[in-house]
């Protein structure tokens, strides 16, 4: 294939309806030709990883051979996928709707190094970022009406920064169009406490983003953040 497969797979926009993921899925598989791990979890969500690329989000199972994938990446605005699949095993191909498969084998326990808590990691500091998104848009939205970047969450319209959270997310902070992630409630010990910062630059009609952290460890950070 000439381009990462979930790189051209994302601008496939699908819906469908949901019902419960199964249990055959949950756990790390490996796509060799492309260098692409996939990280089922128990509780409908999915991480995967490319050669310098991060997507995350929910995964559902449609039929007895449709897959659902609501993936983002960064904190980007979800895209919705349905693939057919084949599944014998450890064996799962993924069939794109263009006809492009991905064939992935399932990772036994100490096999690769994704298979240890850093993938588990890497997830929720993604959780975080796909969380921002709806920020991002009010600090942007703000900064075209009023020629100024938003001093808090309330000047942003957004709710008070501890009434934004998550699973792994403690609280979204705006100050002066800074977004502070921090992170916490069942998050890691590895990132408790720590911040994601998403800074943003006024570009010709657009509001760019760059992100990056003070205290978390790089390699739990996407590529963009590092």
């Amino acid at each position: 294939m000439s381009r990462p497969f979930f790189a051209v797979a994302a601008a496939l926009l699908i819906t469908g309806c949901a019902k419960s993921p199964e249990d055959e899925f949950i756990g790390v598989w490996f796509d060799v030709d492309e260098e692409v791990t996939v990280q089922f979890f128990d509780e409908g969500t999915i991480v995967v990883q490319e050669q310098n690329d991060s997507f995350s989000g929910d995964y559902r199972i449609l039929d007895e051979n449709q897959l659902r994938l609501d993936l983002s990446e960064s904190g980007s605005e979800p895209r919705t996928m349905v693939f057919s699949y084949e599944l014998d095993g450890d064996a799962l191909t993924l069939i794109a709707p263009d006809g492009d498969r991905a064939n992935l084998t399932r990772v036994g326990p100490g096999t690769r190094e994704l298979t240890s808590p850093a993938a588990m990691i890497r997830a929720q500091v993604t959780e975080g970022l796909n969380l921002s998104a709806g920020a991002k848009a009010a600090v942007t939205e703000f900064y075209f009406d009023m020629g100024t970047w938003p001093a808090t969450n309330a000047e942003a319209g957004l709710t008070d920064a501890h009434e934004i959270y998550t699973r792994y997310v403690a609280s979204l902070a705006v100050e002066n169009g800074v977004i502070t992630i921090t992170y916490g409630n069942d998050a890691h010990y590895a990132i408790q406490g720590k911040t994601m910062l998403l800074k943003p630059t006024s570009n010709v009609g657009s509001v760019s983003w760059n992100c990056s952290s003070p205290s978390i460890d790089p390699e739990y950070l996407p590529a963009v953040c590092r």
